[in-house]
């Protein structure tokens, strides 16, 4: 096997006989090598020379390539960053900072100054002037500015494309409401039509009985014969109404929570065919009257006898109760319905029973009866939606009872809220329905 005879590590041979260590390195007092003082020597090294630029050695046989970031001069033991106020594009190269431009330590590249920084050559930082600091201040604000407005204006578009979904899904509720009013509307014009039919032939076969007879009595109100008005009225299979006389005697009403006697053995006749006021001041007990004849008075104990068509009744019988109507003093209505709609839905409601073309009669002569015929495709609107006015929606709140075709017919304060044309209306209607054989009492 053959010798390796070049120059071993950490020497340098000048002539093949002789090796030089301390050209190599030197060793401290305490032992240690001097790592200012190495130098690259290799096995078979000839000269002894610092360590190549852009590589460190941290012994003299030893040589490693330097890190980005970092400067490694000719000479480098231990790698180190690149200096503050420089730049090492590479380990090999340092280059001093120019001006107009920035250098922390360990950079590759030169960092342009912001406006209104001042920046000499071979600055490791800007240096901000009062003027420079109000000019970033500005700009940083502007681009701040910009941004938010950026995203108010995005928020803006989203709010506005969810209105515009609500309002489609909206649109699509009132067409489709819409449709449904125009089929009740159809509805109610063929109904209407065949009533106009009915009623010709009737009064026409009418006047030819009351000109044989020579005793045709003629309604000044209505302007149609009464014996007519009657022969409108249903036949076998329809609803019939009967003349409701209602009587109490020794009626009294107590207050379950206070004990307080509202009522006082009070007794009297209220007659059919005819409009009864209870009249009295503030606090008389005018609606508790009312209340505990219609067995509504479910706040207190009722005592005496009460008599229908002179026979004992119970007021909150389910019989008695059916002959009855009952109109509040508030007018509770929904507001995005016609008046026909309202009377129509209330009667379907109220009258299951009967046929169609019944509760379509009942309908229209209580639109009749009650002049709503100009407003009956006129919603009923309320503060947000304009409407028909206030006496008309009172009359509304009447024909909705009147539709269920009853014998009695309660109106809690009729007039309340209502100027005096509009009161005197009201009255007027409800003395016109008290000679349709209905037995009405309002407060």
């Amino acid at each position: 096997m053959e010798e390796d005879l070049r120059c071993p590590d950490n020497f340098n041979c000048i002539t093949p006989s002789v090796s030089h260590p301390a050209d190599c390195y030197k060793e401290d007092g305490d032992g240690e090598v001097n790592t200012s003082s190495i130098k690259y020597c290799p096995k078979g090294t000839q000269f002894a020379d610092y360590c190549p630029a852009g590589n460190f050695c941290e012994t003299p046989n030893t040589s490693e390539p330097c890190g980005l970031s970092h400067w490694c001069p000719s000479g480098t033991a231990i790698e180190e960053l690149c200096p503050a106020g420089t730049y090492c594009p590479s380990p090999a190269v340092s280059l001093v900072c120019p001006a107009g431009f920035f250098c922390r330590v360990g950079s590759t590249r030169a960092k342009e100054c912001l406006p209104g920084a001042r920046c000499p050559e071979g600055s490791a930082a800007m240096d901000f002037t009062t003027g420079g600091i109000v000019i970033s201040t500005c700009i940083i604000a502007f681009v701040a500015a910009i941004t938010l407005g950026l995203l108010y204006s995005r928020k803006r578009k989203m709010l506005q494309l969810k209105k515009s979904l609500e309002v489609g899904v909206e649109l699509k509720r009132a067409i489709k409401v819409l449709h449904q009013s125009e089929h009740i509307i159809r509805d109610h014009e063929k109904q209407m039509l065949k009533i106009e039919e009915s009623m010709v032939k009737i009064e026409a076969s009418m006047v030819r009985t009351s000109k044989a007879s020579g005793e045709a009595e003629v309604d000044a109100e209505s302007g149609c014969f009464k014996s007519c008005f009657q022969a409108c009225l249903p036949q076998e299979g329809g609803l019939t109404k009967e003349m409701a006389e209602i009587g109490f005697h020794d009626l009294s009403l107590t207050v379950d929570t206070t004990g307080a006697t509202v009522l006082d053995n009070l007794s009297g006749i209220i007659r059919p065919g005819q409009l009864t006021a209870i009249m009295g001041p503030s606090g008389s007990g005018k609606t508790s009257l009312m209340t505990a004849i219609a067995g509504r008075a479910h706040y207190g104990t009722l005592h005496g006898s009460l008599f229908l068509n002179g026979e004992p009744t119970d007021p909150k019988s389910r019989d008695y109760q059916r002959k009855i109507g009952f109109v509040p003093q508030d007018d509770i209505m929904h507001p995005h319905l016609t008046v026909f709609e309202t009377l129509v839905y209330t009667s379907r409601i109220r009258l299951p029973e009967i046929s169609r073309s019944e509760q379509m009669r009942n309908v229209n002569h209580a639109i009749s009866q009650l002049r709503l015929d100009s407003v009956q495709h006129s919603i009923i609107g309320d503060e947000s939606r304009r409407g028909i006015s206030g006496g008309q929606k009172k009359r509304v709140n009447i024909g909705i009872e009147m539709v269920a075709h009853p014998s009695i017919l309660f109106c809690d304060e009729a007039t309340s809220g209502l100027d005096a044309g509009n009161s005197l209306l009201v009255v007027k209607m409800l003395h016109k329905i008290a000679h349709d054989l209905v037995t009405v009492t309002r407060s």
